[in-house]
């Protein structure tokens, strides 16, 4: 299937590559975002809450603008990024719940080590929030996957070769979040390990609606399920708090959250192991750096 996504699509050169992402999250950041927020809270009312349906909305424009953006600059179809119109619903279904379970797992393991305290701290005004910030994570996974495995991998592994192609787009993903409160290390690692493991989903079975919910489920039930942070940021509106405990950063993650403990790094080694296998099992695992 990633095959078919890079025959499609034509190689526009690094230069444009790494021009085209830095506008894609400019114009996705810091444009769509902040008129939409704006004229969100116009109309629905200020909020201070870090998730606002305002920018909900924003995100959901990136997606639908860098999408066409994308089709015009490689004159691809919707099929090409890897939205695919067969099995829709099954593949929104098995990203999501995989999302779900696999933080869920890397969650209670830290609580089982003693590394975090978790509490309760759902109040029924948090419900509207609590919807929202689905939606939002939805599509601000779905965003990333389209940037850096939908179009970056994909033109990165037609000129480099599949190998190449996941690591140059993985330190590109990196870079985007080296700014992030509590970076550390340890989550500079994570961060590296958590982007192979989505090109390898991609890379399996390249479809956006798998990927993109996988990595937005993901980060919903460790931000808003669970309570942690999420690449140093912390909502308020949650159903569980999730406390680092002191001394026991290295596997909690500190304030940088799940992403920044062993724990998620041993999860992660062991899901690129198990794709890698599954990549092998239907002959599409490509050996070759350079095509």
């Amino acid at each position: 299937m990633f095959k078919e996504r890079k025959d499609a699509i034509k190689y526009s050169g690094m230069g444009k590559i790494i021009g085209l992402t830095l506008l894609m999250f400019l114009l996705g950041n810091i444009v769509i975002e902040g008129v939409t927020s704006i004229l969100g809270d116009l109309v629905f009312g200020a909020s201070e809450s870090q998730i606002s349906i305002g920018s909900t909305f924003a995100m959901i424009l990136n997606v639908v603008i860098m999408t066409v953006i994308m089709m015009l600059v490689s004159k691809i179809k919707l099929k090409d990024l890897g939205l695919d119109s067969k099995a829709v619903i099954k593949n929104i279904l098995i990203g999501a719940i995989s999302g779900i379970l696999v933080l869920t797992v890397v969650g209670l393991s830290i609580k089982m080590m003693g590394a975090v305290t978790i509490v309760s701290v759902y109040k029924s005004s948090y419900l509207k929030m609590i919807i929202v910030s689905l939606i939002f994570f939805i599509f601000q996974g779905t965003f990333e996957e389209l940037v850096f495995r939908s179009f970056i991998m994909t033109q990165l592994s037609k000129k480099f070769g599949d190998f190449l192609g996941i690591i140059l787009s993985a330190l590109l993903f990196i870079s985007v979040h080296l700014l992030n409160p509590g970076i550390s290390y340890m989550a500079i690692l994570n961060l590296l390990i958590a982007s192979i493991v989505f090109s390898m989903v991609y890379y399996v079975w390249g479809n956006l609606w798998l990927s993109g919910l996988a990595h937005g489920l993901w980060n919903y039930t460790q931000s808003v399920i669970f309570g942690s942070s999420v690449s140093g940021l912390t909502l308020t509106e949650k159903v569980l708090l999730s406390t680092p405990v002191n001394g026991k950063d290295l596997i909690s993650g500190g304030v940088y959250g799940f992403e920044g403990g062993i724990v998620t790094s041993i999860m992660g080694i062991i899901l690129i192991v198990v794709l890698i296998i599954v990549a092998m099992k239907k002959n599409n695992c490509s050996c070759k750096v350079v095509k």
